[in-house]
């Protein structure tokens, strides 16, 4: 065990290299510094403040309930704190993909909000499946870059 600042013992915790490879943020939250919270609620926040409504009217215009766009808004910005390499990315909806996502399902759906939603909910499942192929070969979502 090596000390921290503070003089306390601390224990050195590593996951195994395909899990840390896979999870990045998982050997960052082992080795996260409780002085760091403050200022990392602050940040949160702040974020929240900006992308819940941006998330809320992106849903808006893309034609399905609201609560999508809070889950568009929140939920990737966990799922990169896990899964993510880079601390310098943004995740969360544009309004270009937006855009695109609703006039390529308008036409295969019709009047029929449920099968709306539901080749919403297929469309992103199909694209989180080729992401975590393309990552899982080529490397993380930023290292493709």
């Amino acid at each position: 065990m090596t000390p921290d600042p503070t003089g306390k013992p601390r224990r050195r915790t590593t996951l195994p290299q395909p899990v840390a490879r896979v999870a990045p943020g998982l050997q960052a939250l082992l080795h996260y510094d409780r002085t760091w919270l403050r200022s990392d609620l602050a940040a949160g926040l702040s974020i929240a403040a900006v992308a819940l409504p941006v998330g809320i009217a992106l849903a808006e215009v893309t034609g399905v309930p609201a609560v999508f766009g809070i889950y568009a808004a929140i939920f990737p910005l966990f799922a990169y704190a896990l899964f993510g390499s880079s601390r310098m990315v943004i995740v969360g909806p544009d309004s270009a993909t937006c855009v695109l996502v609703a006039a390529s399902l308008v036409p295969l759906a019709g009047d029929d909000l449920q099968r709306y939603i539901a080749l919403m909910v297929v469309l992103t499942l199909l694209t989180d499946v080729f992401l975590i192929i393309v990552a899982a070969t080529f490397g993380g979502p930023a290292d493709m870059a």
